[in-house]
């Protein structure tokens, strides 16, 4: 698990730097199939599942800001999607209410304003909320 939130790190350090339209970004879909996903099949305490599924979630959203940047929104909103139902299956909702922001930017700059909005107005509550809350599951 160390790893997966050592690559996120880096990715995002990378992102920042380079843009995601780079070679090294673009291998965040590889490393969630090979690396990532295989582990999400095992059996942990809920703690250590709850740290996996949102070191994943991480990895997902990274991935979906990627292909974002590359103009890739079909696979760009895949990642996302899976990046929400993982941040879900943490209950780390503020993660879920940043994904969602990704989302809204996505569908703003795609002309697709109204969703944006919706988007935007789920995800402003649940991204004050600390990753603990009772509603976690509204994700």
């Amino acid at each position: 698990m160390v790893e997966l939130m050592e690559t996120a790190e880096q990715a995002r350090h990378w992102d920042s730097r380079y843009g995601g339209g780079n070679w090294r970004s673009s291998q965040l879909t590889v490393y969630l199939k090979e690396r990532a996903a295989p582990l999400l099949h095992g059996t942990y305490s809920d703690a250590v599942g709850r740290r996996l599924f949102t070191a994943t979630a991480q990895l997902a959203r990274l991935a979906g800001w990627t292909a974002f940047d590359n103009g890739d929104h079909a696979n760009a909103q895949r990642h996302y999607i899976q990046a929400l139902r993982q941040a879900r299956a943490a209950g780390d909702v503020p993660f879920g209410g940043y994904v969602l922001i990704c989302m809204a930017l996505q569908c703003s700059l795609g002309g697709f304003h109204d969703d944006a909005i919706d988007m935007a107005d789920s995800a402003y509550p649940r991204r004050r909320r600390p990753s603990h809350s009772a509603d976690a599951g509204l994700l």
